[in-house]
């Protein structure tokens, strides 16, 4: 399933994405009907090309003690979205959670895509040293997401009420955990 870098399901390849990808990166992360739920974005095709710029990505993921992949299809290559697992740093944390996120261009919603890139996550997730479980936050008014961290196994275990403001309105957020045993 995976080397450490990649991860293979049966229909994806979840890699590093770089300089070369922003043209297809560009297309989900300008998109704002994509992005609607997000509070970030739509994002700019200088502000996509400048966070995939190979020194400032690595940075970026050496702080946030955070991995992006690319989500792309293994029939093609065609690249579809990303996904993102932030875990926790060991020299800061010692033990604790990750966190899970995506985004998928609109003509790839409803094909399963979604699932199979974080069940894929959780799975790589439940093998990292020092990871306690996974953990989600999402917009409760984004059903196709809160039905996908539930087929990976999430339970949802709270609600933020209405805490942000984000794109024009005030957002209930949902929070979701799956615990790994590890004793």
């Amino acid at each position: 399933m995976t080397n450490g870098t990649e991860l293979n399901t049966q229909r994806l390849h979840l890699r590093t994405l770089g300089p070369d990808d922003w043209a297809a990166v560009y297309a989900f992360r300008s998109d704002a009907e994509a992005l609607k739920f997000e509070p970030w974005g739509p994002e700019s095709e200088a502000h996509v090309r400048q966070s995939l710029a190979a020194p400032v990505r690595k940075v970026q993921q050496q702080l946030a003690g955070g991995r992006e992949w690319g989500i792309t299809l293994r029939a093609d290559g065609h690249l579809i979205g990303s996904c993102k697992l932030t875990l926790p740093i060991p020299e800061l944390d010692k033990w604790g959670w990750a966190t899970l996120g995506y985004v998928l261009q609109r003509k790839f919603w409803g094909q399963g895509y979604a699932k199979e890139a974080m069940t894929a996550l959780v799975s790589f997730a439940a093998t990292q040293p020092f990871v306690l479980g996974v953990n989600a936050i999402c917009d409760s008014q984004n059903i196709a997401s809160l039905r996908v961290l539930e087929h990976c196994g999430l339970q949802r275990v709270g609600m933020i009420a209405e805490t942000e403001r984000v794109k024009g309105r005030f957002r209930d957020m949902l929070k979701y955990e799956k615990a790994f045993k590890r004793w």
